[in-house]
């Protein structure tokens, strides 16, 4: 038999020790069904019980949970969009619509309704755009010009017209259209 030194005594009796003094509790754990020990709490105002241990909601497989998730981000993105339109800040405006209408698609949300509110802005924004593009394209800044330009084809998008006849009516058009960057857009 081989000897116990000192060190491997104590380590061992230490070992005894607390298995001992921990055995009642890992009993109780083992004898306890999965419902028994899953702590459940009413999350938020929704009424609904979630387990306290979740990761909140991302794995949830609670479609309504879901959904009600959605519509209060749609809701605060358009809340957001609408802010921007009073300030005359188209560009923020879009970026705002465009991530409700993205999640709004993604959730099965209609937010058409919704969406007309914005036209008055988007049509403001596609002349200011337009005008921002004739003054870069003047001082010979292609890219900037190409940039509003973009962002005039967008804004045209949600008011349902097509940017290149709009473009094609424009006095600064033909030069512009002899240019690289305009050849980058096809």
């Amino acid at each position: 038999m081989a000897s116990l030194s000192r060190r491997g005594f104590l380590r061992t009796g230490l070992t005894g020790a607390a298995g001992i003094a921990l055995a009642p509790g890992i009993i109780k754990a083992a004898s306890l069904t999965p419902q028994d020990n899953i702590i459940y709490r009413t999350l938020g105002k929704t009424g609904m019980k979630v387990p306290v241990v979740s990761f909140g909601v991302m794995r949830s497989d609670n479609s309504a949970l879901c959904k009600a998730a959605y519509e209060k981000g749609i809701s605060k993105m358009l809340k957001e969009a609408d802010r921007y339109a009073s300030e005359g800040q188209i560009y923020g405006m879009h970026v705002y619509i465009e991530n409700a209408i993205n999640y709004a698609a993604k959730a099965g949300i209609d937010i058409s309704g919704e969406l007309p509110k914005f036209m008055p802005a988007y049509e403001k924004g596609l002349e200011g755009a337009l005008q921002e593009a004739e003054m870069h394209e003047s001082k010979g800044f292609l890219g900037m010009s190409y940039q509003y330009i973009h962002r005039a084809g967008n804004y045209a998008a949600m008011l349902g017209k097509n940017i290149d006849e709009i473009l094609r009516s424009l006095p600064w058009y033909e030069i512009w259209a002899m240019t690289n960057v305009h050849m980058k857009l096809r």
